[in-house]
Formats: C-alpha cells, structure tokens, sequence
C-alpha cells in the first residue's frame, strides 16, 4: 500500500512538472511573440510615417490626407489665388562647365533655400521644371494675405540668390512672375503623380516671368492692385500675352518700409516713388514731406 502511494505521488509530481513546464513554455512564448509583434508594429509605424512625409514632401497637406482616404479624382476650382514662376538665369551656362554632382549639388542648395522660405511664409511648393520654381498662395483660406506673401517671397528668393556667398562665384541671377486669379488643381497619373494648376493666371505668372530681365520681378494688374499701398514698383509698361493681347504689367522693386519714398496719393489711384535718402531730406519742412508731381497717370 504504502509503495502504491509512493507511485501515485511520484506520478502527480512528474505531472504536474510536466504541466507547469509547458504552462510556462507558452507563457515564454506569448511573451516572445508579443515582443516581436510590438517591433513589428513598431516598424510598420515608422515605415508609414517616412511614406507619410514623402508624400507631404510631394502634395500639400490637405490633398495628401484625401489621397490617405483613397478619395478618387482630385479636381478643385479656387476662385482666386497668387501663382509664382521664379526661374534661375545663367544656370543653363553653367550645366556645362560643372559634373553632374556640382550641378545638382548647386540646385539642390538653392531650391532647398527656397522651400524653407515657402515654410516661413505659408505658401504652396507645386513643383520645380528644370532650374524654374513654381509656388502658389491662396489653395487653403488659413491666410488671407496670401498674395503679399507671395510678393515677400520673391523679394527674399531674389535676395537669396544675389547674396547667399556659397552662390556668389557662379554669376546666377533670378526673375520672377506672379498673377493673381483663378486656377484649376488636381492630381494626375497613377504612378509618380503630380498635383499642378491650370489657368490663364498659371499662364500669365509663366509669361510674365519668361518677360522679366535678370532680377526682375514682374506682377499682373490683379497683383499690384492688391498690394501697391505696401510696395515699391516702378511705372506701368505693356507687354504681348499669348492668346489675350497687350497686357499691363508692373516692375516690383521691393517693400515701402525698406525703400525710402514719398507718397502721392490721387482720387483714382495710388502709387509711390521711391527717391534716395538725400532726396528726401532736402524736401522735408517742418518735418513734413513736401507733394511731388511726376506727370505719370497710372492706368485705371
């Protein structure tokens, strides 16, 4: 009797080893299989935010997160927005003299200076053709002084270019287009897709910009109205659009604030003539700016 309770509780202890091992084993295991579950998520999570910011690095926000939502055809009338053409001069030149590493390097420097200014002002990076620059403000309502900031990001992309010293020795220069009004956008292609604009003011902005000498920056009639009380430009000239004829466009020369200028304001219009420093001192009187009659008529 005694040797049969012997067995039995040898017998129960080799099961119940048996039992607590194996109890154990799969609790190892679910713990193994869970840590490995977590990393995988882990990756997948960084591996969809690199795919996240790749395609914010290609489309604006708001039409990345309607691809995300696999929203079919991406087609969007806006009634009024600010397009900007800026396209590099002497660069096409210099294609020859550099290797490819030095030419794409010199791009890449000078583009990425203008993405980081599209940041600071809140405009929309469309895309860039060659050595040319495309921009628009006014896509999204966040900002209603797109079109101001659009004619600040010309002047500081030209000063960008001018003065940067690591561009210095290569003699590039920068003009500039911009017009004001509405646009077709939208999303083409399956593969490599692009989000780009369409529209007589896609096409003035290009036109006005193919118009403009070595850093020039030149604007449509919609553009200066809009802004004129807070810049400098010079007089009105006309020049030949493609398909609309003889249209006025305008030469902005830069901001009011950072160009010293007597004001003339007329019942139909107002415009500004920036003059030099010792100009404006020998007409001040009593602290007052003296009137200046220039003889110009702007056109209404």
């Amino acid at each position: 009797m005694k040797t049969i309770g012997f067995f039995f509780a040898l017998n129960f202890a080799a099961m119940s080893s048996i039992i607590y091992f194996l109890v154990r084993y799969f609790v190892v295991e679910m713990d193994r299989i869970k840590t490995q579950l977590d990393q995988q998520h882990q990756l997948l999570a960084e591996e969809q935010k690199k795919s996240e910011r790749v395609l914010l690095n290609v489309l604006p926000s708001s039409i990345a997160q309607r691809l995300k939502n696999h929203q079919g055809l991406i087609a969007d009338g806006h009634a009024d927005v600010t397009v900007m053409f800026a396209d590099l001069v002497n660069f096409t030149q210099l294609t020859e003299a550099l290797s490819p590493e030095q030419m794409v390097g010199l791009l890449n420097t000078i583009f990425s200076g203008f993405d980081e200014l599209c940041e600071k002002y809140g405009v929309e990076k469309i895309k860039t053709i060659g050595d040319a620059y495309m921009v628009v403000g006014g896509l999204t309502r966040d900002k209603v002084d797109y079109t101001r900031d659009i004619a600040d990001l010309s002047l500081e992309m030209r000063d960008f270019v001018i003065n940067n010293p690591a561009l210095s020795k290569y003699n590039l220069g920068i003009h500039t287009g911009i017009a004001t009004g509405p646009v077709v956008a939208g999303v083409i292609g399956t593969k490599r897709f692009i989000y780009d604009l369409w529209g007589d003011t896609v096409n003035i902005a290009s036109r006005l910009t193919d118009e403009a000498v070595q850093d020039v920056i030149q604007v449509d009639k919609t553009t200066y109205n809009r802004v004129r009380h807070d810049y400098a430009f010079e007089p009105p000239a006309t020049i030949h659009v493609k398909g609309k004829g003889e249209m006025v466009m305008y030469r902005l020369t830069g901001r009011l604030h950072d160009v010293p200028y007597i004001a003339k304001r007329s019942l139909s219009n107002s415009w500004f003539l920036p003059l030099p420093a010792d100009s404006i001192s020998s007409c001040i009187q009593g602290g007052r700016p003296l009137s200046v009659e220039a003889g110009m008529k702007l056109p209404e």
